[in-house]
């Protein structure tokens, strides 16, 4: 067995935190895995539109859905 520490899926989490994380998401229900994703996209769209509404304070609202 290697004695090299596993390295973590993000910088910021100590792998024994990630270790319960991991457990807490192969135990979650696909439904509410879902969810979750739905959810964390939904707040990256409101967070794109902020920063766009914040750069071109005067453009209508087809302006900022435009492809």
């Amino acid at each position: 067995m290697s004695s090299t520490p596993r390295r973590t899926l993000s910088r910021d989490t100590s792998p024994e935190a990630e270790a319960v994380q991991l457990e807490i998401y192969r135990r979650m229900p696909g439904w509410r895995k879902l969810e979750l994703m739905e959810e964390a996209n939904r707040r990256t769209r409101e967070q794109a539109l902020a920063g766009l509404r914040l750069r071109h304070p005067g453009a209508g609202e087809k302006e900022l859905f435009r492809p």
